[in-house]
């Protein structure tokens, strides 16, 4: 695609302009005017298997397979914070093939149900392995929304947000499975954040084609008030 897709294209989120940003690697990255979200060309054809290759497993992974099952300390402080209580239901959006949330809070809480969404096959096949459930797909496709609708008393989704290309149907749904009062607790990189403005188009999260949409306060509050959340925190 060339740069004329940007320019005539609104902003998924605010309806905004999007511009073109930078380049990176074959791929534009774009950004709204208005509410600052970033979006890239990349297509399904380019992601197209990406999940079933170097990415999990080879010399080449980014996370592999036998990757350590302690969880790091963020991540506990951010489990601890966000996601209290016993007795509670979660579903963990993309978690990857190592299973280091849902043994943490095994550990650590009392009668938590853990089930996770994952978009690769080898990554859920290995959850699968050690016990977990675990549907292969996507939150928006119908027949896990539909599956898992009004269950859980927290989504999690950390570092998982950019990874799609469907900002809107990946946050309804989250709010979907959600029971009445239900939390959606999710990390990604802020586009407006003061690494990212001082990197400009070297900013390492800028990654197609495996990060391939970029967030900011003012675009993830919009997108997650207009699905159906309310009391949104950053």
């Amino acid at each position: 695609m060339n740069n004329k897709f940007f320019t005539d294209t609104q902003c998924p989120i605010c309806c905004g302009q999007l511009k073109k940003y930078c380049t990176v690697k074959r791929w534009v990255v774009a950004k709204c005017e208005s509410c600052g979200f970033g979006h890239t060309n990349v297509s399904d054809d380019d992601i197209s298997g990406f999940y079933e290759t170097a990415y999990f497993s080879g010399n080449s992974a980014r996370f592999s397979q036998n990757a350590s099952e302690e969880i790091s300390g963020v991540k506990k402080w951010w489990l601890d914070t966000y996601v209290p209580g016993n007795r509670i239901k979660c579903l963990e959006i993309g978690p990857g093939p190592a299973a280091m949330m849902p043994k943490y809070l095994d550990r650590t809480r009392d009668g938590v149900s853990y089930v996770a969404v994952e978009v690769s096959e080898i990554a859920t096949k290995q959850l699968q392995g050690i016990g977990y459930p675990t549907f292969h797909g996507k939150i928006y496709d119908p027949e896990i929304t539909n599956r898992l609708r009004n269950q859980f008393d927290y989504v999690i989704a950390t570092e998982v947000i950019e990874h799609d290309r469907e900002p809107r149907k990946f946050t309804s749904s989250a709010f979907e499975v959600l029971k009445t009062g239900g939390k959606l607790c999710l990390t990604t990189g802020n586009f407006d954040g003061l690494v990212a403005r001082l990197s400009g188009g070297s900013w390492y999260y800028l990654d197609p084609p495996a990060h391939v949409c970029f967030y900011t306060p003012r675009a993830i509050t919009r997108i997650l008030r207009d699905v159906g959340f309310r009391d949104v925190q950053i």
